[in-house]
């Protein structure tokens, strides 16, 4: 933290990704020599967001609508489970619950740590 009040970058390779969430400002992970993810940790960490909604009275219609605009989508017994690659889709899809006519009981978000991305990216097969 010193070094970049004084203008100086250094680059930290690590596989302690706590560690490495708790001193960057900006990352790259990298899998077989590519970059596939870089940028301020911050915003890659919420462009990761898992959202978990708890919902009654909905149609089949609007399940479909939030799928198409989240990832990882479930679904199962009035609880929807999502992640969402930009958080300003999380009102959004709340006011799309709400409007269809269906009841919002509980909007849980968790965000991503930078280990979590990381096994995301590159894939649980490949980091075990």
């Amino acid at each position: 933290k010193e070094l970049k009040s004084q203008g100086k970058t250094v680059f930290l390779n690590s596989h302690l990704l706590s560690e490495v969430e708790m001193v960057c400002d900006e990352v790259a992970i990298i899998n077989h020599g590519r970059i596939i993810a870089e940028g301020k940790l911050e915003e890659l960490l919420k462009e990761h967001t898992h959202v978990e909604m708890i919902v009654s009275d909905y149609t089949s219609e609007l399940i479909e609508k939030i799928s198409r605009l989240s990832k990882e989508f479930q679904f199962k017994e009035g609880k929807l489970s999502f992640k969402v690659e930009d958080r300003e889709k999380i009102p959004v899809i709340a006011k799309m619950v709400i409007e269809a006519g269906a009841k919002l009981y509980q909007l849980n978000t968790q965000t991503s740590s930078l280990e979590d991305l990381f096994i995301n990216l590159i894939g649980k097969d490949e980091v075990s």
